[in-house]
């Protein structure tokens, strides 16, 4: 039995460490639209300058992706939390004409619960200010893809009605046809 204890000691001392750091790798970074512009302006800026590689798209629209990915959770937890400290204001109930007659605390927490509403509005508003960034990048991706893809296109097919590949084109065939065939 002491033998069990001891062995259930030691893998508890041993696991400890490893729960301790597990919800610090959990927990996401947080919002913060100004450094998420910067990147956003910086993709613009490499894609207009006209000198971007397939691979840079590529990585472009995986980030992106993983970007809109994350957005899209920030903005389910302020419209979580907007809804909470909506339901609360409205719970304190409309405020009264005169602010004199209502009570320090409930006042207090007016203040507080309006200013959370007016908070997560903002920080939704600019989620939404960072999408449609992000759309419009996509948008920009697909044009220079599209360009891409028609000057491959055109690059490598001539026209048979051009004279330097129909006459080209006549030789080979003529040798093809003229070739003499052994068994």
């Amino acid at each position: 039995m002491r033998k069990f204890i001891l062995l259930w000691l030691a893998v508890i001392l041993q696991t400890t460490p490893l729960l301790a750091q597990t919800p610090a790798a959990d927990k996401p970074a947080p919002f913060n639209p100004v450094q998420i512009n910067r990147q956003l302006d910086a993709m613009t800026a490499k894609l207009n300058s006209g000198q971007v590689t397939k691979e840079q798209t590529s990585d472009f629209i995986q980030s992106l992706t993983q970007l809109q990915a994350s957005l899209a959770q920030v903005r389910q937890n302020y419209n979580a939390e907007l809804e909470s400290s909506t339901k609360k204001l409205n719970a304190l109930g409309p405020a009264p004409e005169k602010p004199s007659s209502e009570p320090a605390a409930i006042s207090k927490q007016r203040k507080e619960y309006a200013a959370a509403v007016d908070n997560n509005k903002a920080q939704i508003a600019q989620i939404d200010l960072i999408s449609a960034k992000i759309d419009e990048i996509n948008g920009l991706i697909l044009k220079i893809r599209n360009r891409q893809l028609l000057d491959n296109i055109l690059v490598k097919q001539s026209s048979i009605f051009h004279p330097q590949e129909f006459g080209q084109s006549l030789a080979s065939f003529a040798g093809f046809v003229y070739e003499p065939v052994s068994y």
